[in-house]
């Protein structure tokens, strides 16, 4: 049963649809939901038996000391498992964490953040629903004079005021789609995420299906984003097109509308329109930067890798490589060349001695030298 009001002349063209597909996305997600979760669908059995799997599996890596689970996780691993649940199975906490904030929030911040200019005096950008109708209705006037025919229909027609109302029909169909229209479209699209949103939520429990979570994630922080920056275009749009509609509205009415006025009027209009796709890209760019990084820290913490840290053991260490240079070398300048090539005729550093002998000695430290006192008093031992 659709619990949509019918539709009424009296509310206008954009009014009208923003209302009539707010309504029905609203009632389709919300019975979406339900139907996906109630004990007749096939997801309540197939949540449980993903459920089962993840605590057999973690209760066996636990069990085994499998992989890099520890039972300090534990209190992390059921808030997880009560956050699935809680969403997957309650319409009311689903409702305000995630379809009002994907669904109201958008509006709620583009309002806040159009403020000042819904209050700097522009009777279009006071109220933007109000003020694109009145838009719409201009334009639909103004290409109606100019073709010299009471409709928006003047193909037929030719001349240079028959093209200047094609202009106008052109920027009246794209102040539609790059306003209402996006916006509309954003709605829409995540009306039919949050219905399916249970599916990627209960996804997010295992490591190999929780890029589709993020995906979904994804999409619908761009369905977030679209009409924020919509609403905000739109405003700026009311505000930048106010004077040029008040002329032209005017030199209709005079009987003579103003050529000039018109063109100025239609460029900015397709000029914010294209500002609009610019930024539903840019929207769909920033969400695409979103991830979900939950690794374990310890393994981030080890950033070495298992083949580096085997060398780094391998290699001898200073007291080592001093012993050797004395025993095989005992008049030469020891060096952490001497010293590596020494190592490399021991067995099994064949391979860190030839790596260690392309090492220059570059720091004071790395050179040892005898004093001058150590050669004097051993030359005094050797006369006794």
């Amino acid at each position: 049963m659709n619990r949509c009001p019918s539709p009424s002349d009296s509310l206008g063209l954009v009014r009208s649809v923003l209302g009539a597909v707010d309504c029905n996305v609203r009632d389709y997600s919300q019975s979406g939901y339900l139907a996906l979760t109630g004990p007749h669908s096939f997801f309540p059995t197939a949540l449980t038996s993903l459920l089962t799997i993840y605590v057999a599996l973690l209760g066996f890596r636990l069990l085994f000391g499998l992989g890099r689970s520890r039972l300090s996780d534990a209190p992390i691993m059921a808030l997880k498992i009560g956050v699935i649940l809680a969403l997957t199975m309650n319409w009311a906490i689903f409702q305000t964490l995630v379809f009002d904030m994907s669904n109201r929030a958008p509006i709620e911040i583009a309002r806040i953040i159009s403020d000042p200019a819904m209050h700097s005096g522009s009777r279009l950008a006071a109220d933007p629903v109000a003020g694109l109708q009145m838009i719409y209705d201009e334009l639909t006037l103004d290409a109606a004079s100019f073709s010299q025919k009471p409709g928006p229909n003047a193909l037929a027609l030719q001349g240079a005021n028959t093209e200047m109302a094609n202009r106008l029909l052109k920027a009246q169909s794209s102040l539609l789609m790059a306003t209402i229209g996006l916006i509309a479209i954003a709605s829409i699209v995540a009306g039919v995420l949050v219905a399916i949103g249970p599916i990627f939520i209960a996804l997010f429990l295992f490591v190999e299906t929780r890029g589709l979570f993020v995906g979904w994630l994804r999409a619908l922080v761009t369905t977030m984003i679209v009409p924020i920056a919509g609403w905000m275009t739109t405003t700026i749009l009311l505000v930048v097109a106010e004077p040029w509609l008040l002329h032209l509205a005017q030199t209709r009415q005079a009987g003579s509308p103003d050529t000039e006025s018109a063109t100025i009027l239609s460029a900015i209009i397709l000029i914010f329109s294209a500002a609009q796709l610019a930024l539903t890209l840019g929207a769909t760019i920033i969400a695409g930067g979103f991830q979900l990084n939950l690794a374990s820290k310890s393994r981030s913490a080890d950033p070495v890798p298992e083949t580096g840290r085997r060398e780094f053991r391998d290699m001898p260490s200073r007291s080592e490589q001093l012993a050797i240079s004395l025993r095989t070398r005992p008049n030469a300048p020891i060096s952490a060349a001497a010293t590596a090539f020494s190592r490399a005729d021991l067995p099994g550093h064949a391979e860190q001695g030839a790596r260690l002998g392309a090492i220059k000695a570059t720091r004071s430290g790395d050179v040892y030298r005898r004093d001058a006192h150590f050669d004097r008093f051993r030359s005094n031992n050797r006369n006794v």
